[in-house]
């Protein structure tokens, strides 16, 4: 179930990765939207139900990245806007597990090796590479297994 979930999120991520450059203006989407609607701070104080100086506060806060998501959305949609929010991986989410199955398998199989090592015993690099991938994809199916081995 957790993989086709991953597959589900990994083709919505698809779309975002689109836009890798969609930043906010450096004074914010509110004063930005606001200005170019030529709408002056008192008209959406008036909207938002609030006073002019509240929403220099707001417009503020998101600039600096202190504003709460509530207060955002009341603003946009005060503006006619929707407010749309994602965490987008910078990656596909199945890419992400695989590496951190191959850095668990690593960490997990260099020990053995050490261990082995120490016991005078030799690790043949066939077998070993048979058994990075077993473990690999035994830590795919099971993600929850893997992350105490990765840093």
């Amino acid at each position: 179930m957790k993989k086709t979930q991953r597959k589900q999120l990994d083709e919505i991520f698809r779309e975002a990765y689109a836009y890798p450059a969609f930043e906010a203006p450096s004074k914010g989407w509110l004063r930005a939207i606001r200005e170019s609607l030529g709408m002056p701070l008192r008209t959406l104080a008036e909207r938002v139900g609030t006073s002019p100086q509240a929403i220099q506060q707001i417009e503020k806060r998101e600039a600096n990245q202190s504003i709460t998501l509530a207060s955002l959305r009341s603003a946009a949609e005060s503006l006619d806007c929707v407010l749309l929010y994602a965490i987008v991986p910078k990656r596909p989410l199945q890419e992400t597990i695989r590496t951190a199955a191959e850095q668990a398998a690593d960490t997990i199989l260099s020990g053995a090796a050490q261990t082995m090592e120490l016991e005078d015993q030799t690790v043949r690099k066939a077998p070993m590479e048979t058994t990075r991938e077993e473990l690999i994809l035994e830590l795919e199916k099971n993600p929850r297994l893997l992350w105490r081995w990765v840093k």
